[in-house]
């Protein structure tokens, strides 16, 4: 009794925890690295049209901090940019992470990268 209850019951939290699927292709279109401190990170990411992405990135510090605007809706050509400052110095020397997540209906997709702050 308690199999099938356990398996009813996780049966319905699939149905409600499954809205979302996978299948969404999200990848890295182009980062720039090498980047100087003081430098700019250009970040583009290809995907489907309309599809609503938003991500984060790794400081100095190596705490991560969302991405600037929050979200983004790739445009017809499928892609979104953000572009952010790096802090000029010695201090911020070192490969940081960014990570974006996209979504279009029931299907989402992620893709990691990483960009590399040297003189």
């Amino acid at each position: 009794m308690r199999t099938a209850l356990a398996l009813g019951f996780g049966l319905l939290l699939s149905f409600v925890a499954g809205a979302r699927a996978d299948g969404l292709n999200v990848k890295v279109a182009s980062i720039t690295s090498p980047v100087p401190p003081g430098g700019t990170v250009t970040m583009t990411i290809a995907t489907e049209p309309g599809a609503i992405c938003s991500g984060r990135r790794q400081v100095h510090a190596g705490n991560e901090i969302p991405l600037q605007p929050l979200s983004l809706s790739a445009g017809a050509d499928g892609r979104v940019q953000w572009e952010w400052h790096v802090l000029p110095g010695m201090h911020p020397v070192g490969k940081r992470t960014a990570h974006v997540e996209c979504t279009l209906g029931d299907k989402s997709g992620a893709v990691d990268t990483f960009f590399d702050v040297r003189f």
